[in-house]
């Protein structure tokens, strides 16, 4: 890989950015002026911030939730489909969201319980989340509610055990002194919508999948990444030309939750450059002026702050912000590097090779083994174990990865 060289960009002088008319600069108020974008926009909490929303065209007038989603033009139907029915008295079924992780998933789930004006409960289904934990969830559901179970399939057998009792029958089994009484007669529950998201389908329990009705989120295309990689790039307060959003889109390996990782890091490692000062030091009086730095924002006074007053990102801060994270132009660590190299030098390469190569666990080995192939950069070959795809050997020709003694890869 061709490293980047950081480059030492000097300051602007802020009173550029500024119209003839408007106050000058102060570094206070533009601190407090950003603390009140990221509150409005919780652009730093990505699991609850929505991956995919557009902006609010109506300025906050009531509006279907799934206009705002980007992409995903199967699913959004599908569920407005559902939503109808719910809304003319059919009864609501359990949920199953398919896809990559940092897909969208908690984005549509927070838009579908908004459209049937349901309340939503997140819970996250680690190994830590135990059976009477969820018995206490879900016995504290009172009026109709969205219940998002993200990773599914990290939910413990037992524990699913209990959720399917309590979407098959509304029971759960009863508590005493927070330990499962499994004596007891079960106890009833407020019927709740139930919506779980995996990329693990078969680690569920056959019949509390068969209970749930499968929604496959497709791969966002490239002109709907661009798209929300502007959107996020403005909650960031950050302009980037045309090349930089190329930049990122390509870095992200079509993941949002990538883009918005990507944009955080942009963020930080680009503040000097925007702000015009260097750390400790004031840069003037106020840029924003008092009613806008102390008092509610709005997205509309928002964007046009945002227009009026950022400059375009330098693409080599991009380039830059990238290379601090670890990552290529292709949006590869060194291990996602170096797997790369090993399938292309081998011509082929199973999970167990991996790992053994890179001293890795065979579960991550398979994880980065999957990712790969969701970049489109390898693929599962029956019997064969892994291999290129000819996106992948370009790309390894384009980083030169391959040893020149290397063989020639299998065909």
């Amino acid at each position: 890989m061709n490293h980047i060289t950081p480059i030492n960009i000097t300051p602007i002088n802020v009173s550029t950015l500024v119209s003839a008319e408007g106050p000058p600069p102060d570094s206070t108020n533009l601190m407090k002026f950003t603390s009140h974008v990221n509150d409005l926009n919780d652009v730093n909490d990505v699991d609850h911030q929505p991956d995919t929303v557009r902006d609010d065209p109506t300025g906050g007038a009531s509006i279907d939730p799934f206009d705002r989603i980007i992409g995903q033009r199967r699913a959004v139907p599908f569920l407005r489909e559902i939503r109808d029915g719910i809304s003319l008295g059919a009864h609501p079924h359990p949920l199953l969201f398919l896809g990559r992780s940092g897909h969208g998933k908690s984005s549509l789930s927070k838009a579908f319980a908004d459209s049937v004006g349901a309340e939503f409960v997140r819970i996250d289904c680690g190994p830590e989340l135990r059976s009477e934990h969820l018995v206490e969830k879900l016995m504290e559901l009172k009026t109709l509610t969205v219940v998002f179970c993200d990773e599914f399939q990290a939910m413990r057998k037992r524990v699913q055990e209990i959720l399917y009792g309590a979407i098959d029958s509304q029971v759960v089994p009863k508590l005493d002194r927070r330990r499962i009484d499994r004596c007891a007669p079960p106890q009833a529950i407020t019927p709740f919508i139930l919506i779980g998201a995996t990329n693990e389908p078969g680690r569920l329990l056959p019949a509390l999948r068969a209970r749930m009705v499968n929604v496959v989120l497709e791969e966002y295309s490239e002109g709907d990444l661009r798209a929300i990689v502007v959107q996020k790039a403005l909650r960031f307060l950050l302009k980037l030309s045309d090349r930089a959003v190329d930049l990122v889109v390509r870095a992200s390996g079509g993941s949002p939750r990538n883009i918005v990782q990507i944009l955080q890091s942009v963020e930080c490692t680009s503040a000097t450059w925007r702000f015009g000062y260097e750390l400790g030091e004031g840069i003037g009086d106020s840029l924003v002026g008092d009613d806008l730095a102390g008092g509610a924002l709005s997205p509309a006074i928002v964007d046009e702050f945002a227009d009026q007053y950022r400059p375009y990102i330098p693409d080599e801060l991009i380039e830059r912000a990238l290379t601090w994270m670890g990552l290529d132009k292709a949006g590869l660590d060194a291990t996602g590097r170096t797997i790369l190299s090993t399938i292309g030098n081998h011509g082929r390469a199973t999970a167990e090779l991996v790992a053994t190569v890179l001293g890795l666990d065979i579960a991550y080995a398979r994880e980065r083994l999957a990712e790969l192939r969701a970049r489109h950069l390898a693929h599962a070959a029956p019997g064969r174990g892994w291999v290129l795809t000819d996106l992948g050997i370009q790309l390894v020709a384009e980083l030169n990865l391959r040893d020149s003694d290397s063989r020639p890869r299998a065909k």
